[in-house]
């Protein structure tokens, strides 16, 4: 046999089996990357699931804990509610105690200090009828009347009323002198108030916010409230609205200046007659229909 043939196969065999090594060992190696992600893809999913279980764990006891403190927080609410309930009734019980037997020692010591003078009792002079035999027995026996004590007429004294409408007529001079129109809307409110210094105020405020104000849609909504204030119960509120609306320089007003010139106060009508002559140099496209005053006729009494 030829050496060289022999060298020759046995270089090819040696490289046949280092190739064939070689692909075994790169199975061997993937098998082994599979199994390692695997084993970690399984432990991944574990730790996550355990996380998880944990959360969950954690989130009910939270649960738990809060509804724990929340019905502790509840009883305790309701048990302080209680005893304040408790001790405002006692309060009020002790106040009701104290102002029966408060106005029980009063009347008795008035029913006393009038038996003492020897009159009625003033609950018996309210509920006793005056009649004309009460009258009589008042009479002396030289037939004269006993003098009753003059009447004191009652002090003014002032009421809740009366300390609103105070509060509402400082809060509408200021919303005029704010010069902000946005307040129009709020007054319309007070118009309709039973009060006449807080509908006079209303025209007055209105008037200091309207007055040299473009006519816009504030001032045309002012302009419907001054109208309902002019054809007021009282006059000085309509002489309010009438002053008001002489200071808008819109052909708007002059319907309800022309109805003022038959108002019953002259002074109203002086000054929605004054008004309308001024709207004569006011540059308006609308003309101004001037009415003269109603003026009153009385025949005079011819003496026979």
């Amino acid at each position: 046999m030829d050496p060289l043939n022999t060298i020759a196969g046995v270089i090819i065999g040696v490289a046949l089996s280092a190739m064939f090594g070689a692909g075994v060992f790169r199975k061997a190696r993937e098998e082994q990357e599979e199994a390692t992600r695997v084993k970690i893809e399984q432990v991944e999913q574990e730790l996550a699931q355990e996380h998880e279980a944990e959360l969950q764990s954690r989130i009910a006891a939270l649960e738990a804990d809060y509804l724990k403190q929340s019905d502790a927080l509840k009883a305790s609410y309701q048990r302080e509610s209680e005893e304040k309930q408790r001790e405002l009734q006692g309060q009020l019980q002790t106040l009701e105690a104290k102002l029966k037997r408060e106005k029980e020692e009063a009347i008795a010591k008035l029913r006393a200090d009038y038996e003492a003078k020897g009159q009625e009792s003033p609950q018996e002079a309210v509920s006793a009828p005056l009649s004309v035999e009460r009258l009589t027995a008042e009479t002396t026996s030289e037939g004269t009347t006993t003098e009753l004590p003059p009447q004191v007429p009652p002090t003014s004294i002032p009421t809740l009323g009366n300390q609103v409408d105070a509060q509402i007529v400082k809060r509408l001079q200021g919303w005029g002198e704010s010069k902000q129109l946005r307040y129009v809307a709020q007054m319309e409110q007070y118009c309709f108030s039973v009060s006449p210094e807080v509908r006079e105020q209303v025209a007055i405020a209105l008037k200091t916010l309207t007055t040299g104000q473009p006519v816009r849609r504030e001032v045309k909504s002012a302009i419907a409230i001054l109208g309902k204030l002019s054809t007021d119960s009282q006059s000085s509120v309509r002489l309010a609205a009438i002053q008001a609306l002489g200071g808008i320089q819109s052909p708007q007003v002059i319907p309800y200046l022309q109805k003022a010139l038959q108002d019953s106060s002259s002074e109203v009508i002086k000054t929605a007659s004054a008004a309308i002559q001024r709207f004569k140099f006011y540059p308006s496209s609308a003309p101004v229909k001037v009415v003269k005053p109603a003026v009153k006729v009385t025949k005079a009494k011819v003496k026979t």
